[in-house]
């Protein structure tokens, strides 16, 4: 059975919460590497001028909520690399190796990198919710001549599922990186149009 561990905090004490969260996490989450499909760094379209930067948890923070960055390479920090676990329909969940936290994203959350009233994508713990769930698209760029790859959240922004795509924006983070976004999947797919074509885009391990 599903257990939603945000929707009853709020009526749980902290004793209580702690135990349903292990439960929940002993019974569906395999969240090691080991049991992963394949793991990876996943690196930005784009160098900004300041060098490809490459996904990962701000100041390797291992707390639900940190907010998740792109920074520049350090391909010896397990911080920087996520274990990729197929769920179904082409969706995974992404687990940080240094945390164990999964990948995640949050209407009510704010932080400085939201874009347009979604939250900046973050860590949590695992509860097995659509928020958690991501698509692996392909996505060709005409500008660049190639193919990347594009993350899409199940649950999507402010209630439009599906449409939520994992990007990168402008402001800048802790030591040098920038803060991750969400954009709607059409200005993604069609960003000549929008001047983000690179923002969307993501390349495993750097891939040139």
């Amino acid at each position: 059975m599903k257990v939603s561990i945000r929707a009853t905090a709020s009526r749980l004490g902290a004793a209580a919460l702690a135990a349903v969260t292990a439960a929940t996490a002993l019974a569906v989450f395999p969240g090691n590497a080991a049991h992963a499909d394949s793991v990876n760094r996943w690196a930005t379209a784009s160098d900004y001028g300041r060098g490809y930067l490459f996904l990962e948890v701000l100041s390797s923070s291992t707390a639900d909520l940190a907010n998740v960055i792109a920074y520049p390479s350090n391909s010896g920090s397990a911080n920087q690399y996520w274990s990729d676990h197929h769920i179904s329909n082409g969706y995974y969940y992404l687990v940080n190796n240094n945390s164990g936290k999964v990948l995640d994203r949050w209407d009510s959350h704010t932080g400085p990198g939201s874009d347009g009233g979604c939250s900046t994508p973050m860590q949590y713990r695992w509860v097995n919710e659509s928020q958690q769930y991501w698509r692996f698209d392909d996505e060709y760029s005409n500008y660049y001549g190639r193919w990347f790859n594009m993350w899409v959240n199940r649950a999507g922004c402010s209630g439009d599922a599906y449409q939520a795509t994992l990007g990168v924006n402008f402001a800048t983070a802790a030591n040098n990186g920038l803060w991750t976004t969400q954009f709607h999947m059409d200005r993604c797919v069609y960003g000549d149009n929008y001047g983000i074509y690179h923002r969307c885009y993501w390349r495993r391990n750097g891939e040139q």
